[in-house]
């Protein structure tokens, strides 16, 4: 699959409480393995402040436009994160 193209997949390979991907569920980490997230975390703030770490923003979007956004998200008419100023 192409960058930006849209994915399927089988619902048997979601959770049935949320729409994580089966093999990694972050709610069921935090509760079981709260250390490992804590480790990673520290990691990916030293790389995100030595400018090592990169997150694509799609559109910059104002508060008055966060249904506008969630609305695209919903959609998937995005692309990258949004970020909201």
């Amino acid at each position: 699959m192409l960058r930006g193209q849209t994915g399927r997949m089988k619902t048997t390979a979601l959770h049935s409480n949320c729409r994580s991907a089966l093999g990694f569920s972050f709610a069921t980490t935090s509760k079981k393995r709260l250390e490992t997230i804590k480790t990673v975390a520290e990691e990916i703030f030293k790389l995100m402040v030595n400018g090592d770490f990169q997150v694509e923003i799609g559109i910059e979007y104002s508060l008055y436009e966060v249904k506008i956004a969630h609305d695209m998200i919903d959609n998937r008419e995005n692309t990258g994160k949004p970020s909201y100023s």
